[in-house]
């Protein structure tokens, strides 16, 4: 789940992004406008047609700038944003195709600020878990074989044997998925 603080931070730097956009285009038509010195009526037409003519190219260009920016700080953003939850599901994905091929000695890590920081803890105490039960399971096996090695035939070794084979089967019972 993603948290709420990772959508406000997302959100106010998707704001700030567009603020910005908008900070770029006023400075590109302050600079770009003409500012003549006008003291008669016939300037201020002259001027208003230069401003007309001024203001189309400029809007384009400045529109431009702005698409062009919006695009990059929302490609930054995005993946900014992918990286803190794509990583750590990759992360998450070798460690359980290790997992899967019987690699119980592997802990998965995540930084801080991922999004699935809260598993890791979770996942690895699974993986303790599963060590401990197969240490258990193993030790109880090796009870078994040293039982099975000492069997000679008499009532107290074979009782010894059934013994162990009931504690192997009922540790392999508990370690149900």
């Amino acid at each position: 789940m993603i948290e709420k603080s990772f959508k406000s931070k997302f959100f106010l730097k998707f704001t700030a992004g567009i603020i910005g956009g908008i900070a770029i285009v006023i400075a590109v038509l302050y600079l770009i406008l003409p500012r003549p010195d006008i003291s008669r009526y016939a300037e201020v037409v002259a001027s208003f047609i230069m401003a007309d003519d001024v203001l189309t190219s400029t809007f384009i260009i400045a529109g431009a700038i702005e698409v062009i920016f919006i695009t990059l700080v929302i490609v930054l953003i995005s993946v900014f944003a992918s990286h803190k939850i794509a990583g750590p599901i990759y992360r998450l994905e070798k460690a359980i195709d290790g997992l899967s091929n019987a690699d119980l000695g592997q802990t998965v890590r995540f930084r801080g600020y991922d999004q699935l920081h809260n598993v890791a803890p979770i996942f690895n105490n699974m993986l303790h878990g599963f060590r401990e039960r197969l240490d258990i399971i193993s030790r109880a096996h090796e009870d078994l074989e040293k039982a099975r090695k000492g069997l000679d035939n008499t009532p107290e070794s074979v009782e010894r044997l059934k013994e162990k084979i009931d504690i192997l089967e009922k540790e392999i019972k508990r370690f149900t998925l």
